[in-house]
């Protein structure tokens, strides 16, 4: 490789680097784990949620966010979960800022300590997906006190009737450094491709 053209090479994965980590300089990622107290059969998992720091710096209290009419602030992200029940696996990946609409911060060295949200669709695998009357299933996060696992078909719904499992311990936690520099990978993977497909 021409050394002009390893330069331009090394200048652009600086510059992605660079943008990739200030942008989680400029917010918290908080891991959530959620279990049942007591369950004949469990749901449990773990998700993973981006706090920008404009939010952070509201301090202590319950505030609405994103879409909310009354937000405080935006741009609260759920990132990834994976949860398990009765033999099925249920996952969500990538950047969702449309279903949550609530935050709860503490002080201390965790600040987040509950979310809100609408039903979050879910990805399912295993035997019991797609089959029955309520194919669809659904996470519904509850100011830290719980998460609802739902299923229902033709509309997002997480009634009573329709809460299949239901996690009552979250434990929310700060992650370790290796994960925020795989969250800064992949914010730098998906800069770069962009890049390659507009110059394509």
């Amino acid at each position: 490789m021409p050394n002009s053209a390893s330069q331009i090479l090394l200048n652009v994965l600086a510059a992605v680097a660079t943008m990739a980590f200030a942008s989680v300089a400029c917010a918290a990622v908080f891991n959530d784990g959620f279990d049942p107290d007591s369950n004949p059969v469990p749901f449990n998992g773990n998700a993973t949620f981006l706090v920008p720091q404009s939010c952070l710096d509201l301090g202590p209290g319950t505030y609405f966010v994103n879409y909310h009419s009354e937000a405080a602030c935006t741009g609260v992200e759920l990132l990834s979960l994976s949860a398990t029940y009765n033999g099925d696996s249920f996952t969500f990946s990538g950047h969702d800022t449309a279903d949550i609409f609530g935050i709860i911060l503490e002080p201390g060295p965790v600040a987040l300590q509950g979310i809100d949200s609408d039903p979050i669709y879910l990805n399912c695998s295993g035997p019991n997906c797609g089959t029955g009357e309520y194919p669809d299933w659904y996470a519904v996060f509850s100011q830290g006190a719980d998460v609802s696992l739902c299923n229902s078909y033709g509309e997002v719904d997480c009634n009573p009737e329709n809460i299949v499992s239901v996690a009552t311990t979250e434990n929310f936690s700060n992650p370790e450094p290796g994960s925020l520099a795989l969250i800064g990978g992949a914010l730098a993977a998906g800069w770069f491709g962009r890049r390659r497909k507009k110059a394509a």
